[in-house]
């Protein structure tokens, strides 16, 4: 992504530094905001307010759409875990409900990664319902309400154990991390390598 927004802006390299800097800020005032404990009503105009340090200038939240949703399209197309669609076959297969939620809208993610048909329920953080980033669980709790599911039912997988792993803990789900570490002693999530062993652990689970 970073090559590609250079290249967007080779004519024009002092726009294209202050785009680089909005798109960084903008990561980073979502960690700011993460866990910080307060619910925003519209999350999604405090992330970008965080992250210009005031009220945003004119075409701040184009950009911020373009570079965060638009242009990784066809990245993240490329970047689908291995096993995935497998995995959702199978537990569709099975009866299971699959959801998903994020930090960001996913609705075009999910799309170009093909799981739109295998989702009972799409739940983000800029949700009215929720307003507020991971590890805060309501954004899990909502989404498991919306699959008329007690959250002891519901497996969370996420990828990052920082901050999926107490969501899942704090709404009383199970959780997997894709990841190759092991946790710690006291820590409540399970690893797998992948999509396929998860599949493997969830059918064997069931037997």
């Amino acid at each position: 992504m970073l090559g590609r927004l250079l290249r967007a802006y080779l004519t024009s390299p002092a726009r294209g530094f202050r785009t680089l800097r909005l798109v960084r800020a903008y990561r980073a005032a979502q960690e700011q905001l993460r866990g910080c404990g307060a619910v925003h009503a519209d999350l999604a105009a405090a992330h970008l307010e965080t992250a210009c340090g005031g009220p945003p200038p004119d075409g701040a939240a184009a950009l911020i759409e373009r570079w965060m949703e638009l242009e990784p399209l066809d990245l993240i197309a490329r970047a689908r875990f291995d096993g995935l669609l497998p995995f959702c076959q199978a537990a569709r297969a099975a009866g299971l409900r699959l959801g998903a939620f994020s930090d960001y809208p996913p609705r075009r993610k999910i799309e170009s990664l093909g799981l739109t048909g295998y989702l009972d329920t799409v739940v983000w953080a800029q949700d009215p319902k929720v307003g507020q980033f991971k590890p805060d669980p309501t954004g899990l709790a909502v989404s498991a309400a919306r699959m008329q599911l007690p959250p002891e039912q519901v497996v969370y997988v996420g990828d990052r154990a920082d901050v999926d792993a107490p969501a899942a803990e704090a709404a009383g789900m199970p959780c997997f991390i894709l990841t190759t570490a092991q946790p710690a002693a006291h820590q409540s999530w399970t690893p797998v390598s992948g999509y396929a062993q998860l599949l493997a652990l969830l059918q064997e689970d069931s037997h």
